[in-house]
Order: C-alpha cells, then structure tokens, then sequence
C-alpha cells in the first residue's frame, strides 16, 4: 500500500508542476508577452521636432519654429517669391509670433492671418499636419486678395 501512495504522490507532484507551467504561459500570452508594454510599437504620432522649419521652395513658402515642448508653433512666417493672386503680385515676407504659441493639435494646425489689417482685402490661411514621425509637415493655403481666392499646397522640413 506505500508502494501505490508514492505513485500517487509523483503524479500528484506532476500534475502540479505542468499546472503551474501552464498557467505561467497562459499570464505570458494574456500579457501580451509580459513587461511593462515599453517595447511596444504605439500608434501615436511623435510630437513635431522642436526648431526651425523650412518650406520647400516655392511661389508662396512656409517657415516656421515649434515650441520646444512640441505643442505648438512660436511663429509663422510666410514667403512670397512672385506670388500672384488679385491682380497682386508679392516678393518677400510676413512674420507672425504668438505667445502662447499657434496650437498643434491632433498633429495638426489651422491659422487665419490678416495681411492688410487697415483695409482686410489680404487675408491667407494656413492649414497643416505633421507627419507621424514628426519630421515632416504639409497643408494647404488659402489666400484671398481683393476678392479672388487663390489656394496651393505648402511642404516643410527640420533644419
């Protein structure tokens, strides 16, 4: 009789040890692989990178520096380069500051600006986003000058 409980006791002891096993992969495979999730890949964008940024060269360019926390823009600055819109043709540029900055949100931005503030025949929006890796950004404009409304796309760049 002994003989038959010590069987019963290794198999018990068995039985207990791929228990355990199987439990501890269950917890690995419910946890997706354990740890603290700091290895896993995350579907949100980075934020933009802090600094200058510049708009690829164009009639109508933007420039422009991100706050150093990412959360938005300390200043927009628009290039004309014989820019024409409403009979008007542009050369040179506009700079816009904000404190706090232009909001960035949801990786994106949209400011309106009033180039002529005396008589507001010259207004332009800028709309953009960043991309995902935060190191490029896109958008379009929209300018109205003496009642015709002229729209392109605008692309930058980190220095």
């Amino acid at each position: 009789m002994k003989k038959a409980r010590n069987g019963s006791i290794k198999h018990l002891r068995y039985l207990c040890l791929v228990g355990i096993v199987v439990l501890g992969l269950l917890s690995l495979i419910g946890s997706n692989g354990g740890g603290d999730g700091g290895d896993m890949v995350s579907d949100e964008p980075l934020a933009p990178v802090a600094g200058n940024w510049n708009g690829s060269p164009g009639d109508l360019t933007i420039d422009f520096v991100v706050a150093s926390n990412g959360n938005g823009l300390e200043e927009i600055k628009i290039n004309f380069n014989d820019f024409s819109c409403g009979g008007s043709k542009l050369n040179g540029s506009i700079t816009f500051s904000s404190t706090p900055p232009f909001p960035i949100s949801n990786s994106s931005f949209e400011e309106d600006f009033v180039l002529d503030p005396v008589h507001s025949q010259e207004t332009i929006t800028i709309e953009g986003t960043f991309d995902s890796s935060g190191e490029f950004a896109s958008g379009t404009y929209e300018a109205v000058f003496y009642g015709e409304t002229c729209t392109g796309t605008w692309d930058a760049s980190p220095l």
